[in-house]
């Protein structure tokens, strides 16, 4: 049971996989029903590994690069199927190799700044919520003024999850 969690965080992985081959199908309603599946993960994992007291480093590194696969996959699944240029992946993955080096740079073990966090965290939240927009969009004919009333409303709800900020500290389980 401890090991749910984790189990949670590894199926993102091959949801995101998933995701990507479908939206490079242009099959948009699995790509898109793939993608609610695995952010509903993303949403448990973490709640439920507190809960069961069964929090880890390696869960905790499982959880950031099972989204940094499923937002990846994500995006390149819609560039191979023809809705985002090339252009826009190769300045994601420039974007993606400097949040690297600044890890790097901490000595890997991810001490930055609370601010920085915070910044990273939900600039990670939009980049999801921007993906799963694109994807309603295409799986459900949405026209292009449908997305950002549904970000107007579902971005306050996605920044916050349990009632706190993301990137702010979590409660201590104790």
């Amino acid at each position: 049971m401890k090991r749910l969690p984790n189990y949670l965080s590894a199926s993102r992985l091959v949801l995101a996989v998933a995701v990507c081959l479908a939206a490079a199908s242009k099959s948009w309603i699995l790509a898109w029903w793939l993608f609610i599946a695995a952010a509903f993960t993303d949403m448990l994992d973490g709640p439920l590994a507190r809960k069961l007291n069964a929090v880890s480093n390696i869960g905790d590194r499982l959880d950031h690069w099972a989204d940094l696969v499923l937002m990846v996959g994500a995006l390149v699944g819609l560039t191979i199927g023809g809705v985002l240029p090339l252009t826009f992946i190769a300045s994601i993955a420039l974007s993606l190799a400097i949040s690297f080096c600044v890890i790097a740079l901490s000595g890997g073990t991810g001490n930055i700044s609370q601010g920085h966090f915070a910044i990273g965290a939900i600039t990670f939240v939009l980049f999801l919520l921007a993906i799963a927009l694109v994807l309603v969009s295409k799986a459900y004919g949405w026209q292009w003024w449908y997305i950002p009333l549904a970000a107007g409303i579902l971005a306050p709800i996605s920044v916050f999850k349990r009632g706190r900020l993301i990137g702010s500290p979590a409660p201590d389980p104790t």
